[in-house]
């Protein structure tokens, strides 16, 4: 009897399952916390000098400059009159020497009043945001393959401490560059979270659970945003803000000891006895009676204790190909994500609306790769996502601002998040169980790329106004299409072997309904 054997027997979703299934994906909360949480704490007021010696209201603007708008520098927000005796058009103007005022009717705190984060310093907010998004990476490549090394469970459990370390810490940060450096540390444990807990989930899970225990993970992001979007809300600080959403994840410690650890990677790694008391504790004890005491039969080949590492996926010529596109397409996916997102900012909404909207927009979008990529199969879903993708942000181009925009790139958002979905959970599969979490934590590292560089390609509106969605439209096609050259994995076994595709088409097809007893017991 085999491990999807055993699963399919208990029913996959039985009581214990359902425990662990919800214990872990509760993880990625989080996650959407830390990656979206400086739209608030770095959200921008209006601020002009301060004046010490006079009483001045963001409603009068006596003693503000306006804005030239044929010059570089921001009058109003940045400069001050040199004389308040007698002010006229020709009275000189000068840096604020005294620090500046806020407009608390949004915010009470951001990161850039307490850390004037502003003028000639602003462009230090997008920078401790880029170098969170370069944590993001960094986290990719460390915890996938930790987590390939010791296990699936202990690696969470220490991203879980660092994350909640450094963000507790964070909300008590005195100087720019100490929040930098936290939110950075934040940054790699918060994607090692998010990157395991999907491995470990799709190993957890049988055949036919596969997919929606992977989607369910989206689901819980979605839900992440709008709580993150609810306590912003209500706490306007970000320094309360930053210490509520740290706080969670710290409750999992309590439990996390007690689920049980991936026993596919146990018996990849030779642990047969482990793999069996993991299995045991999660199908539960209501499904006691299940043989699953034949581990010991299994041939010492395959009880190989080496530890494979990133490179390993790039040995075999088929591997390195298909390691290649799914490299190329998480890209290209999360690009666009980010992409269109940015957009959404600066469509004239409240911004705590806009981040409601695009939660709730997200539900339906994973609703929709649950059922079709599992009806229709990972490729020719993730081709018409992008497909779908590349039209909204072509048209988007040429339309002017107003109710049609609007709802052509929320076409576009809803189009790509399924796509996101979707290359997520095919990923997962075509990796064998040996390198899965480090050709996992790969594809992510080329996602986050992705990430850093969505906020850049604006710029090239300078040459020509639709040159970006342009852009954004050209990749989304050649991810479209690059994806049909993956196998399709819908319904199939998970790989177990590293040389998996490279097998002759027989042998293959033995690994393919696991008639080679690699995760047998």
């Amino acid at each position: 009897m085999n491990i999807d054997s055993v699963l399919e027997k208990a029913g996959e979703v039985g009581r214990c399952q359902v425990v662990v299934y919800t214990l872990y994906s509760a993880l990625a909360f989080t996650t959407a916390f830390n990656h979206l949480t400086q739209v608030f704490t770095g959200g921008v007021s209006k601020y002009w000098c301060n004046l010490p010696n006079t009483t001045i209201g963001v409603s009068d603007n006596t003693f503000i400059p306006p804005d030239d708008p044929t010059t570089n520098v921001d009058e109003y927000q940045c400069m001050q009159y040199s004389n308040y005796e007698n002010i006229s058009s020709n009275t000189p103007l000068e840096r604020c020497i005294s620090g500046y005022e806020f407009d608390h009717s949004r915010y009470t705190s951001t990161i850039q009043e307490d850390f004037e984060l502003v003028c000639d310093d602003n462009v230090k907010t997008a920078l401790a945001q880029s170098v969170y998004f370069s944590g993001v990476l960094v986290g990719s490549i460390i915890f996938g393959s930790l987590a390939d090394w010791i296990g699936r469970k202990p690696t969470i459990m220490i991203c879980v401490v660092v994350q909640s370390g450094a963000g507790i810490a964070t909300s008590f940060a005195q100087s720019f560059k100490m929040y930098t450096l936290l939110r950075f540390v934040t940054a790699t444990a918060a994607m090692g979270i998010f990157l395991v807990d999907f491995t470990l989930l799709s190993e957890l899970a049988g055949v036919k659970w596969r997919t929606r225990l992977s989607t369910l993970l989206g689901f819980c992001w979605s839900t992440g945003i709008i709580i993150l979007t609810l306590v912003a809300y209500f706490v306007r600080n970000w320094r309360t803000i930053q210490l509520v959403l740290a706080v969670p994840a710290a409750f999992s410690l309590f439990y996390l000891p007690f689920l049980p650890e991936s026993p596919r990677w146990l018996l990849s790694r030779g642990f047969k006895n482990r793999a069996e008391i993991a299995l045991r504790k999660l199908i539960g004890k209501e499904n006691a009676s299940l043989p699953t005491e034949s581990f010991l039969n299994l041939p010492k080949v395959q009880q190989s204790k080496r530890v494979y590492t990133v490179f390993d996926i790039f040995r075999d010529s088929k591997l390195r190909l298909y390691s290649l596109i799914i490299m190329f397409n998480w890209f290209v996916v999360v690009m666009v994500y980010f992409g269109i997102s940015i957009s959404t900012s600066g469509l004239g909404i409240d911004p705590y609306l806009v981040f409601i909207i695009n939660g709730f927009l997200e539900y339906p979008a994973h609703f929709t790769t649950l059922i079709l990529i599992d009806k229709y199969g990972r490729r020719r879903m993730f081709c018409l996502f992008m497909m779908t993708s590349t039209i909204s942000c072509l048209t988007a181009g040429f339309i002017k601002p107003g109710a049609v925009l609007v709802t052509i790139v929320m076409v576009g958002k809803y189009a790509v998040t399924s796509a996101f979905g979707s290359i997520f959970v095919h990923s997962a599969e075509v990796y064998p169980t040996p390198v899965r979490s480090a050709g996992m934590g790969v594809a992510s590292m080329a996602g986050r790329f992705g990430s850093i560089f969505s906020p850049l390609v604006p710029l090239l509106s300078y040459w020509w106004k639709p040159l970006p969605v342009l852009f954004f439209s050209c990749l989304s096609f050649l991810a479209s299409l690059s994806c049909l050259l993956l196998p399709e994995t819908v319904g199939r076994k998970l790989p177990q072997a590293i040389n998996v595709y490279s097998m002759p088409i027989g042998e293959m097809a033995q690994v393919a309904t696991e008639k080679i007893t690699e995760d047998t017991i």
